[in-house]
């Protein structure tokens, strides 16, 4: 079995209280913590090309067993998005609000952009080091100039746009195993999304780069 060397890097919203202590005393070589916007303006120092990151949530929602297929998928694809909405994907125990919302956003980037993912509001998702290096490259400072869960999507539609290939794979996805409260704010991200949507569909149209 093919060995891989994992760097864990853990943004919170903040380090104050006990999970951000617990996390300054565990801190090794492998093990690192930024803020949101540290992670925003970080530098993709990344040892080799042959390097992947995973981006994927720490409250049990995302099962970690699915990133062996995201590797495995991410061998012919620059972006490899974990799906609820694919073949053999589902999610279970989801508060209808944040459902409707996703099947929207989802809906909106199918419609506007022309984009065949099923679902492009994922956190779980699977970089080529390689390509992060390019999305770099091209956008310098403007990777992301997006906050909250709209930084998301901002990146993926920066990465097809710059002719990224983009896949999915099949995750399950239990709500109900979810630690601590949610940190979303259903209007604010709603708003966020309209105007990422408007950005990239009106000013930009989806241009692609590089």
């Amino acid at each position: 079995m093919e060995k891989w060397m994992i760097w864990l890097l853990i943004m919170l919203v903040s380090f104050v209280g006990s999970c951000g202590n617990m996390l300054w005393k565990i801190a090794s070589n492998n093990i690192g913590q930024v803020s949101w916007k540290e992670l925003l303006n970080v530098q993709w120092n990344l040892k080799t090309l042959d390097d992947f990151v995973v981006t994927m949530d720490s409250d049990n929602t995302h099962d970690p067993k699915y990133v062996l297929d995201m590797l495995t998928a991410a061998e012919h694809a620059d972006v490899v998005v974990g799906s609820r909405y694919v073949d053999g994907g589902a999610q279970l125990n989801v508060p209808l609000h944040r459902v409707i919302l996703s099947r929207t956003v989802n809906l909106l980037i199918e419609k506007l952009f022309g984009l065949r993912l099923k679902d492009a509001t994922s956190g779980f998702r699977c970089f080529r080091a390689s390509f992060l290096k390019r999305l770099r490259n091209v956008f310098r400072d403007a990777i992301i100039e997006s906050s909250g869960f709209t930084a998301s999507l901002e990146l993926l539609l920066k990465a097809v746009a710059s002719g990224g290939v983009v896949d999915e794979v099949p995750i399950f996805l239990d709500y109900g195993k979810k630690g601590g409260v949610s940190k979303m704010r259903l209007f604010s991200t709603v708003v966020g999304y309209l105007s990422l949507v408007f950005r990239y569909r009106v000013l930009n149209g989806l241009k692609r780069y590089g």
